[in-house]
């Protein structure tokens, strides 16, 4: 299936929470699972954990992540990211939705997301699973002592400097493509009708200010109670909900010693896997061995 196809066969939503307006596709019926995209990514980039979980009955839930934003509006370009603003999103789209329980599945800064929700509400998640970005602070650890993972880093640097806007906008965002290339290790390459949807969500609204935000709000200023409190448990509190860890064993973003270093003493049930001949973006590379890893542990009795 082409993307054309793809992007036409989920429906979109918006609804208002807190006073801002949100945006998510759905596809499917049935138990709930909400996927989580990254960085430079797109909802769309799970179209194949979608199709498959729709066939076992489930149904996709998939919110544009914040500074996303897939339709003109007028939006502050000042916006502050950090963990926990990505999980709060997570769970209060959740319970404007009324879902009273959903699968979580986060790839890259959905990973983040996934980790903040699940310390701030576990009862509404009955398995999580995240791709390409291990739990704690061993990818912090890591980027200040690992001369591999510095490397890896470069766009980390890059997109926290005051180059990074210019970085993106340069050459008609021509650095997501780079990116997208660097980090897959494998046959498959992206459909270049998906990369061209990827760069114009980006340009839409001038997003790409407020994603290259996600690199900058270290410490941000402006964040309720709720979230700070959150922000100080995320790599520390332990998680109590079941979980599965993929990461593919050629990632040139997150090196995979850094995957293998991870603390996993602070879940309290966890199966870590590693996926041979991917990067990165292993969900898209090995789709059949990702969508049977998933489906063993969440079909799971």
């Amino acid at each position: 299936m082409n993307f054309a196809n793809v992007a036409d066969s989920y429906d979109l939503h918006e609804i208002d929470i807190d006073f801002e307006r949100r945006y998510f596709l759905t596809k499917g019926t049935g138990y709930p699972i909400v996927f989580l995209h990254g960085f430079p990514d797109h909802p769309f980039t799970f179209h194949a954990q979608v199709d498959y979980f729709n066939n076992l009955g489930f149904k996709a839930f998939i919110p544009y992540m914040r500074g996303y934003s897939p339709v003109e509006i007028i939006q502050d370009h000042k916006l502050e990211v950090c963990e926990a603003q990505l999980g709060l999103d997570v769970i209060h789209l959740m319970q404007a939705l009324k879902i009273d329980k959903a699968i979580l599945i986060g790839h890259d800064w959905g990973c983040a997301a996934a980790y903040a929700a699940a310390i701030l509400r576990p009862d509404l998640i009955a398995r999580a699973v995240t791709l390409g970005v291990p739990y704690g602070d061993v990818f912090f650890k890591k980027i200040i002592s690992s001369i591999e993972q510095q490397k890896k880093s470069w766009y980390y640097f890059l997109l926290s400097s005051p180059l990074g806007e210019l970085a993106l906008l340069n050459g008609n965002f021509s650095l997501i493509g780079e990116i997208w290339e660097d980090w897959t290790k494998s046959s498959w390459k992206i459909d270049p009708l998906e990369l061209n949807s990827i760069k114009q969500l980006f340009k839409k609204n001038q997003n790409y200010k407020l994603i290259a935000e996600y690199y900058r709000s270290f410490c941000p200023q402006h964040l309720t109670d709720e979230c700070k409190i959150l922000q100080q448990k995320i790599g520390k509190a332990r998680l109590s909900v079941p979980w599965l860890y993929l990461h593919g064993d050629n990632d040139q973003c997150i090196d995979i010693e850094v995957a293998r270093s991870a603390n996993l003493q602070l879940f309290d049930n966890i199966l870590y896997k590693e996926i041979g001949l991917s990067g990165h973006f292993l969900h898209r590379e090995r789709p059949d061995v990702v969508n049977g890893e998933l489906s063993k542990f969440i079909l799971k009795e």
